[in-house]
Formats: C-alpha cells, structure tokens, sequence
C-alpha cells in the first residue's frame, strides 16, 4: 500500500507551424495589452499630482515595460523554434501513488505529456 501525492507533469509540444502561430498570436495579443496599459497609465500619470499615487503609477509602468520586454524575448524565442523539436508548453499538477521502493526523484520529476497540435501522442514516466 502506498501514499498519493502531488506532482507536476511537464506538457510539452512538438513544434508545428500551427503552434508557431499559435503561440505568435498570443504573444502579439500580449503585447498589444501591455502597451494599452501602459498608454493609459502614462495618460493617468499626466492628470495626477499626487507624489505618492505618482510614484505607484510610475512603478506600474516600470513593470508593465518590464512584461513588454519578456514578451518580446519570448517571441524572439518562439522565432528561433524549429519544427519537429520538443517545446515545454507549461506545467499540470496531478496526484500519483508512491510505494515502498519507488525512485521517488523520477516519481517526482520526470513525467511528462507530449503533445502534437493539441493532440496527446506520448506520456511519459507517468
């Protein structure tokens, strides 16, 4: 008899010009957010005399460069994909049963769902 605990199960993708544009056109929706919202705080930062409310809104903007930033990396990345190649997509918690003996580093660790255009082609040390 053993014990249920929780994991995480690395979904990962095989990169198709269907998920490259997938995974473009999120990011470019992303992108046009981050910029809206900087606009409208740079328009909010004018009309306010506040310091301190001042000072929040300057540090929004200051973050909100800082995800324009990570988005575009991320699309540069998303570019330099090839396909036919592995792509971590995300991770999934999941509950899994550990008995005397098991390896629990690889119980642990090193499961994994692969996925070809949204469809489940392989698991992996599940």
């Amino acid at each position: 008899m053993g014990i249920n605990i929780s994991r995480k199960i690395s979904v990962k993708s095989i990169v198709t010009p269907e998920l490259k544009e997938e995974l473009g056109k999120q990011m470019e929706d992303a992108e046009v957010q981050v910029k809206q919202n900087i606009t409208a705080l740079n328009e909010r930062l004018l009309q306010v005399n506040n310091e301190p409310l001042r000072a929040q809104i300057q540090n929004e903007i200051q973050k909100m460069n800082f995800q324009e930033k990570e988005i575009q990396r991320k699309k540069q990345e998303i570019e330099s994909l090839e396909f036919g190649q592995e792509f971590l997509q995300g991770q999934l918690e999941a509950k899994t049963e550990i008995e005397l003996g098991d390896n629990l580093f690889e119980k642990l660790t090193k499961a994994e769902i692969v996925v070809n255009n949204g469809e489940v082609i392989e698991f992996r040390n599940l």
